[in-house]
């Protein structure tokens, strides 16, 4: 079959185009470090990175979520170890207190010691995050007084819970009830504790502050308890939370590997693709192309 001149011009600029596209692509992909600028590029390695986005965002939304749960255990932590604290020093007041040659002055004085710690107990007791009690469920408080001096737990059976990782959600309130003593039997909370042991202080009451001390000694336990609960959660969501970022950082290598260009191999396919294209020029201007007589002829 015989190749006219038109059909020779044809052929060359389709070379000559498609040459041209070839560096205008390179040049967008060095432009923007991209291998994958649209779908079209790589139609399966577009749809793959578009998972592996989608992953990452999933992980970014974990991740806030557990530096909000570890924020408030950090608050419930802080607050117990104050509670623990607190109880060590109001042990040693009722020690003290059970001295039966202290002066009737003296036993109001370590009493009225005992009502301020009591006080500085409730009020860690009441300790919040963002106006949630962190001990009273989905409550704003976990304790409270009546106008008898009765105290109250005031919270509920709420569970604050945080996605941490995927597949993985966690509780991360602490709860206020069983480590204050307010399941057991009535009277028999830490403040109500508390209470009855300044009152045996302030009048020399020997008996009543020995109970009072072993009483103290189990709601006690119920704070450690609530301590190691506490510690026990921070380790858990940090522990989620790290096998989701390990777990992202290879995604991200991946949809990386998938996406992005190597800079020194696409530079030397820019300067392949703009000599092939210079080669083209040079041929079509040395080629006989057809004149107008050719196209009318």
């Amino acid at each position: 079959m015989r190749v006219t001149s038109t059909s020779s011009y044809a052929s060359m600029r389709d070379s000559l185009a498609t040459s041209l596209s070839r560096v205008n692509d390179l040049q967008s992909q060095l432009g923007t470090m991209r291998r994958i600028n649209k779908p079209s590029d790589d139609p399966v390695g577009s749809t793959t990175a578009l998972r592996y986005r989608a992953y990452e965002a999933d992980q970014e939304s974990y991740s806030q979520s557990a530096d909000d749960a570890l924020t408030r255990l950090s608050g419930s932590d802080t607050a117990l170890q104050g509670m623990s604290s607190s109880l060590r020093k109001f042990r040693e007041l009722a020690v003290s207190a059970a001295n039966t040659s202290l002066s009737a002055e003296a036993r109001e004085s370590i009493a009225a010691e005992m009502d301020s710690l009591r006080d500085e107990l409730a009020d860690l007791a009441n300790s919040s995050h963002n106006g949630q009690s962190l001990f009273g469920g989905h409550a704003t408080t976990a304790v409270s007084q009546d106008a008898e001096g009765v105290w109250h737990y005031a919270g509920d059976d709420g569970q604050v819970q945080r996605r941490v990782a995927q597949g993985t959600v966690m509780q991360v309130n602490i709860d206020g009830q069983a480590a204050f003593g307010f399941d057991q039997p009535e009277g028999q909370d830490l403040l109500s504790v508390l209470d009855r042991l300044s009152a045996a202080a302030r009048t020399g009451d020997t008996a009543g502050l020995a109970t009072g001390q072993t009483e103290l000694a189990d709601r006690t336990t119920g704070v450690l308890r609530a301590l190691a609960t506490t510690g026990a959660k921070v380790n858990a969501v940090e522990s989620a939370r790290s096998r989701g970022e390990q777990f992202i950082e290879r995604i991200t290598a991946e949809r990386s590997s998938i996406e992005d260009i190597d800079l020194a191999q696409a530079i030397l396919q820019l300067t392949a693709a703009q000599t092939g294209y210079q080669a083209a020029l040079g041929a079509v201007a040395k080629a006989n192309l057809p004149s107008l007589a050719d196209f009318l002829s």
